[in-house]
């Protein structure tokens, strides 16, 4: 059970990084592309070493499972709150870059 759960969860991660970039390439303007790009891997990276003080700080305390068990209850709260407001924003600057002329960029 965990080895296909395992790679379920690989694969959607694949699938959903590749719609993510994706997305930020269509909305983000070429000339910010790598201003932006640059400081949200930075920030997406930052998770391994939180991860890391977590488990050593509380991790003995909690256990590493229930420590699991509460941050995945708490970041679903938090991505099910942010994912549809990212998704209208996105979809709101897609919209309005199709109705510009030509040539044009916003």
């Amino acid at each position: 059970v965990y080895a296909v759960l395992f790679i379920a969860v690989l694969t959607g991660t694949a699938y959903y990084n590749v719609f993510n970039r994706t997305q930020r390439v269509k909305v983000i303007p070429r000339e910010h592309l790598g201003k932006v790009m640059g400081p949200f891997y930075l920030l997406n990276l930052l998770s391994y070493p939180i991860a890391g003080l977590l488990v050593g700080s509380v991790g003995a305390t909690y256990g590493p499972q229930r420590l699991v068990g509460v941050l995945a209850v708490v970041l679903s709260v938090f991505g099910a709150v942010l994912l549809p407001l990212t998704m209208r924003s996105f979809r709101r600057t897609l919209t309005d870059r199709e109705r510009l002329p030509v040539g044009v960029q916003s």
